[in-house]
């Protein structure tokens, strides 16, 4: 019954945990290649309206990531509470978690 839990946990995280790696290695990306031109501070340093808007989409990401990974969680608690699972079930639920992942990196990729 465990594994079993365990099993569906971690399916369903599949695409969490894409979108996660695509953040993460966009974000690195950008780190590797941006480089301050200049030693002396300026009035407003190069990129501050990309930081605020970096910021304004870190706000409306929040709910939306929350969502992302709490979905998974409920569709295995309710798999798991399932006398007996079909394999359309364990689909459904996978599917429904990867198109979600989709739109939501869709929706917040590059900023």
């Amino acid at each position: 019954m465990l594994l079993r839990e365990l099993v569906l946990i971690l399916l369903l995280l599949l695409p969490v945990a894409a979108v996660v790696f695509t953040f993460w290695r966009e974000r690195k990306q950008r780190a590797a290649i941006s480089l301050m031109p200049f030693d002396e501070l300026r009035r407003r340093p190069a990129g501050e309206s990309v930081r605020l808007k970096w910021e304004e989409a870190r706000e409306r990401i929040n709910d939306w990531l929350l969502f992302l990974v709490i979905t998974p969680f409920v569709f295995a608690v309710a798999l798991t509470f399932q006398s007996r699972v079909a394999y359309f079930d364990i689909a459904f639920a996978f599917l429904s978690t990867a198109v979600m992942a989709a739109f939501i990196q869709g929706s917040f990729g590059p900023c």
